[in-house]
């Protein structure tokens, strides 16, 4: 390296998956705005290692609403544990609650406080989540562009509703995903992509999800009460008991 060329300390960022609690200020270094000549300090590659080592590791705040309702540890307080900021609830004080964990700390507030923390979504996946709505969006206007009104009409009227919902009724239950799928644009446009027209019949509420299975339920049952009064002979009855994947025990007969 020729003399007088400068070194330049880098900050190290890092990101944890589980979103961990953010470092203290006091312990972040900041950039060095001078540039130091390699002839003030020796240069060795392992002072060089040390000195990478020393610095301690800046973490981003990427959950403000929730650690607004924590503090830094006080007096003779813990400080660390693995390695990781200690966060200690502003509300629990004897004893003192404490956690480093994003996870935990909201637990601890819906549980512990009734204070409910709406996730917070980054903004990389807001922007994807944008861009697809707009794509979708635009594939739904450009099909309803090239469909004339005469095959419009076609189309709406080959659209069995009944059929419809109950056969997304049992999709929803038997595969257990959640009531709110009929609002994902993925869905949506998935079932526009089948039908230009279908945006007409298309749920965007869980709630009427639930109404639609809840009604399923009864008209099943009532034909099962029917073919049992209807039976000539007599009935075999089976039962089996099985728990779900949430530990909760079911009876089926």
């Amino acid at each position: 390296m020729p003399p007088g060329s400068p070194l330049f300390a880098e900050d190290v960022q890092y990101a944890e998956f589980s979103s961990p609690a953010p470092e203290s200020s006091i312990a972040a270094i900041e950039r060095p705005h001078s540039q130091r000549s390699i002839f003030s300090v020796p240069f060795s590659p392992t002072s060089s290692a040390s000195t990478r080592r020393s610095q301690p590791k800046k973490r981003k705040l990427r959950t403000p609403e929730t650690w607004k309702h924590f503090r830094v540890p006080q007096g003779d307080e813990e400080t660390h544990q693995n390695n990781q900021r200690l966060w200690y609830c502003q509300h629990c004080h004897n004893p003192p609650w404490r956690t480093v964990s994003t996870t935990s700390a909201k637990r601890h507030m819906r549980k512990d406080h009734g204070i409910i923390i709406d996730d917070e979504e980054r903004a990389a996946k807001k922007r994807l989540q944008q861009s697809l709505e707009v794509a979708f969006t635009r594939a739904e206007e450009k099909n309803r562009e090239t469909v004339s009104r005469g095959e419009q009409s076609i189309l709406r009227n080959t659209i069995q509703l009944d059929a419809f919902y109950e056969a997304q009724i049992q999709l929803i239950t038997r595969r257990r995903l959640p009531l709110n799928c009929v609002s994902w644009p993925e869905y949506q446009a998935l079932l526009c992509a089948v039908n230009p027209v279908a945006g007409g019949v298309l749920i965007q509420s869980g709630t009427t999800v639930l109404a639609h299975t809840e009604h399923s339920y009864v008209v099943h049952r009532e034909n099962i009460k029917a073919q049992l009064q209807a039976a000539k002979s007599q009935i075999h009855l089976s039962i089996d008991l099985w728990s779900s994947p949430h530990r909760k025990a079911f009876l089926g007969i």
